[in-house]
C-alpha cells in the first residue's frame, strides 16, 4: 500500500497506519480507498498508538459489515481495553501535561 502521504509523523508510525489499513483493504474489498481518504484517515487518527489502531482494526474487520469511518475507528479505540490508549488519554490518566 504505497498511498501514504507524507504528513506530521503519526504517534504510531507509518508502518502500523498501513499495516491497519491494509487490513481493512483487504477484510472490505469492495471499498475504494484513495489518496484523499488516506490522508484524511492518517490525519484524524494520528493520536492514537499502534496498539490502539491495530486492535480497532481488527475488531473492525469481525464487527462491522462495511469499511469503517473515522468516527467508526475512533470509537473502537475509546471503547479499547487501556493497554490501546491513545499517548494523549495515558498522559491525561497519569496527571502529566
Amino acid at each position: 500500500m504505497n498511498r501514504t502521504p507524507t504528513l506530521h509523523p503519526l504517534i504510531m508510525g507509518t508502518e502500523a497506519f498501513e499495516s491497519g489499513m491494509t487490513r481493512l483493504v483487504a477484510a472490505f474489498p469492495s471499498f475504494q480507498l484513495s489518496d484523499l481518504t488516506v490522508t484524511v484517515y492518517m490525519e484524524a487518527l494520528q493520536e492514537y498508538s499502534a496498539k490502539r489502531f491495530d486492535g480497532a482494526t481488527k475488531t473492525a474487520v469481525k464487527e462491522c459489515k462495511f469499511f469503517p469511518s473515522v468516527a467508526e475507528l475512533i470509537e473502537l479505540m475509546r471503547n479499547a481495553p487501556p493497554e490501546y490508549k491513545s499517548i494523549e488519554q495515558l498522559r491525561a490518566d497519569q496527571g502529566v501535561s
